[in-house]
């Protein structure tokens, strides 16, 4: 009997261990996108109109307050604790080198990606990756000109090639921000529309190069996942295109921005259709997406308590956070 209960043993040891060398391995990536809120240094650029943001202009924006904001932003970041972050309403690569030598995250070695961009107020977008989940392979902007205003100029399109290191699973992140809605929601959506359709094209160039990579695309796009220029970028008929996670996200009512007394979700991050299959390096995990919405960004108390608690109201200094509130989501990466 003795010797019956022993090779049982054997054997399911043997079969554990069996089992155990052929599941495969995973490891979660995390990406964010934050809306920084006018993230300006202190220097005068006479290249751009920085001038509201200047320790002489009226919002006495000076070295002090630059520390508290970057101090903000590193909070922000290290609570997420993001692989990788797409930033926007960042003046230029000094501020980003700034941020990522913050005590609170020096130590996740972030790496930047930034290009400056043609608007008029220097606000750019940057990618920020840990170099401990990714080698950077490429990276570029696609510059916007809309057919219809041959003046305005708006940000680029930032687009990053990885390499992860888990998996050497190949990625491409799109960093965006879409024109306002300055002017009129109506009157100014067909300069987002315009920006959608360029990084649609972008996309789906990219899906059908590589159809296993993962294509992520996050950023303010200052519409909704309900609107046109939204709406156009969803996955059609030839299965190119994105899914967008937040969907489900604004038909429970919430957002990132709150604007003219109400939510406005206007951050997001998308990925293709290619991450919902099991079979691929990189899965999305399935309800990851959310607001990233701690008490301590949004304002404690008053008419606009639970609202982003923001650095300005107006020419008013409240030394909060951002005006937006940053998003997420996980994916999982496969061996």
């Amino acid at each position: 009997m003795s010797r019956i209960i022993c090779l049982t043993f054997a054997f399911l040891s043997v079969f554990t261990l069996s089992f155990s060398s052929t599941k495969k391995s995973s490891k979660l990536l995390k990406v964010a996108f934050y809306n920084c809120e006018n993230y300006y240094d202190t220097i005068n650029d006479p290249t751009i109109d920085d001038e509201e943001f200047l320790p002489s202009a009226n919002s006495n924006w000076n070295s002090s307050r630059f520390v508290v904001k970057k101090q903000h932003l590193a909070q922000v970041m290290h609570d997420i604790n993001p692989d990788v972050i797409g930033l926007s309403e960042i003046e230029n690569r000094f501020v980003l080198d700034q941020l990522v030598v913050e005590p609170a995250i020096k130590k996740e070695q972030y790496n930047v990606v930034h290009y400056n961009s043609p608007d008029k107020r220097g606000i750019d977008v940057g990618f920020l990756y840990k170099k401990s989940a990714m080698n950077v392979i490429s990276s570029k902007v696609y510059g916007i000109r809309f057919p219809f205003d041959t003046i305005t100029r708006t940000r680029d399109i930032l687009v990053v090639e990885v390499k992860l290191n888990y998996n050497n699973a190949k990625a491409f992140f799109i960093v965006n921000h879409f024109p306002s809605r300055r002017g009129g929601t109506a009157e100014s959506e067909m300069k987002r529309i315009y920006v959608g359709q360029q990084l649609k094209s972008i996309a789906d160039s990219l899906e059908n190069l590589y159809p296993t990579a993962a294509v992520i695309a996050m950023g303010d796009f200052n519409d909704e996942p309900s609107d046109k220029s939204m709406t156009q970028l969803l996955m059609n008929n030839s299965k190119v295109g994105f899914v967008n996670p937040f969907s489900e996200i604004q038909a429970k009512g919430e957002g990132s921005i709150y604007f003219n007394n109400q939510w406005d979700l206007f951050d997001q991050i998308l990925y293709s259709p290619s991450l919902q299959s099991e079979a691929n390096p990189i899965v999305y995990v399935t309800n990851s997406a959310a607001i990233f919405k701690p008490a301590y960004v949004l304002e404690p108390e008053g008419k606009y308590k639970g609202a982003p608690l923001r650095t300005y109201v107006g020419k008013k200094y409240l030394g909060g956070y951002s005006d937006h509130m940053a998003v997420f989501a996980s994916f999982n990466l496969k061996k």
